[in-house]
C-alpha cells in the first residue's frame, strides 16, 4: 500500500499497526486508524458489517477529510451503533475501499454491542423491499433451475417424453438451451 496521510494531521505518515488481528494504519499523534473494508468485514460478525454497509448505501453525506491514499474527500457515513451512543460518524473513501476512524469513533464502535441477526439491523423499508424481491427472484431461479435438472435427468435416464430418439434429441436440445439462457442471464 503506499504510505498514506492522516487525514486530521496533514503531513503526518501513518504507522501500520495490528487492530484485533487486522492490519491497520494508524495516526501517532490523534490515534486515528485506517482500515480497509475487507478488514472490518473480516473482523467482525456478519450482522455488524451488514448493518455498517447498509448505513454506507442509505445515509452516505459528504466529507471534509481528505482520503489517506488518494487524497480524495472521503464520504461521512452515520454508522448506528447502540442505545447508549446512538450513531458514529466513520468516514468512508470508495474507490480505495477504506474506512478511517477517528480515536473516539474507534472507542465508540468497539463499547457496542453488535446485532444479534441481521432482523435486528436498521433498514429502511425501501432496502428491506429490495432484499425481498431479490431474494424472491433468486427462489424463482433456483426452482427453475431445479425442475430444468429433473428433465435433464429425465432425458439422460432414455425417459424423455418423447420415445423416439429425435424426438428425445429436441428435447434434450431444448432443456440444454432453456438452461444455458438460464446460467447467461
Amino acid at each position: 500500500m503506499p504510505e498514506m496521510s492522516c487525514p486530521r494531521c496533514p503531513g503526518l505518515p501513518l504507522q501500520s499497526s495490528d487492530v484485533a488481528g487486522r492490519r491497520a494504519y494508524a495516526c501517532g499523534r490523534c490515534d486515528g486508524h485506517a482500515v480497509t473494508v475487507a478488514a472490518v468485514r473480516q473482523s467482525t460478525d456478519p450482522a455488524t458489517f451488514a448493518a455498517l454497509w447498509a448505513s454506507v448505501l442509505q445515509r452516505a453525506m459528504g466529507g471534509s477529510a481528505p482520503c489517506p491514499v488518494c487524497a480524495r474527500t472521503m464520504q461521512a457515513i452515520m454508522v448506528p451503533v447502540d442505545s447508549l451512543f446512538g450513531s458514529v460518524e466513520v468516514d468512508l473513501c470508495s474507490p480505495c475501499q477504506l474506512f478511517w476512524f477517528d480515536a473516539r469513533e474507534r472507542a465508540q464502535v468497539a463499547q457496542a454491542a453488535p446485532p444479534s441477526s441481521l432482523d435486528e439491523v436498521a433498514l429502511s423499508a425501501e432496502v428491506r423491499a429490495l432484499l425481498g424481491q431479490e431474494q424472491a427472484r433468486l427462489d424463482a431461479d433456483l426452482h427453475r433451475m431445479r425442475a430444468r435438472n429433473e428433465r435433464l435427468a429425465e432425458v439422460a435416464e432414455g425417459g424423455a417424453p418423447s420415445t423416439d430418439r429425435l424426438g428425445a434429441a429436441a428435447t434434450a436440445l431444448t432443456v440444454l438451451a432453456e438452461w444455458w439462457a438460464a446460467l447467461s442471464s
